[in-house]
């Protein structure tokens, strides 16, 4: 997930963007597994209640992201989202560091910047 998440993103996302990324990305994995229902931990309250209906979703980047993702939803029984504070889920935050520390070597690589 980490390597798709920054090759498809060449670290150009905002945390928003991202979060919806790996959304949209663990509902296309779940749905290769066929389960009815599907249950999604979140650290980014935003997302979790722009998913749920509750805030409304202003960005046109974000505003294609969620519909692409909704279209995801639709096609389980249930999905649900659920938000979890970045300090009681610390592996997610560090993973999510790391990926963002391979996009930022990669890009210097890139341009011979070190």
């Amino acid at each position: 997930m980490l390597d798709w998440i920054s090759e498809a993103s060449e670290g150009r996302l905002t945390c928003n963007e991202a979060e919806y990324a790996a959304v949209i990305r663990a509902l296309e994995v779940a749905l290769a597994y066929c389960p009815c229902e599907v249950h999604l931990h979140l650290d980014s309250l935003i997302v979790v209640n722009q998913m749920r209906g509750r805030f409304a979703v202003r960005s046109p980047a974000l505003q294609r992201l969620n519909a692409q993702a909704q279209q995801l939803v639709g096609r389980f029984r249930q999905v649900t989202f659920t938000h979890v504070r970045r300090k009681r889920n610390r592996l997610a935050d560090a993973l999510a560091n790391e990926a963002a520390d391979r996009v930022k070597q990669k890009t210097q690589h890139a341009t011979g910047h070190t």
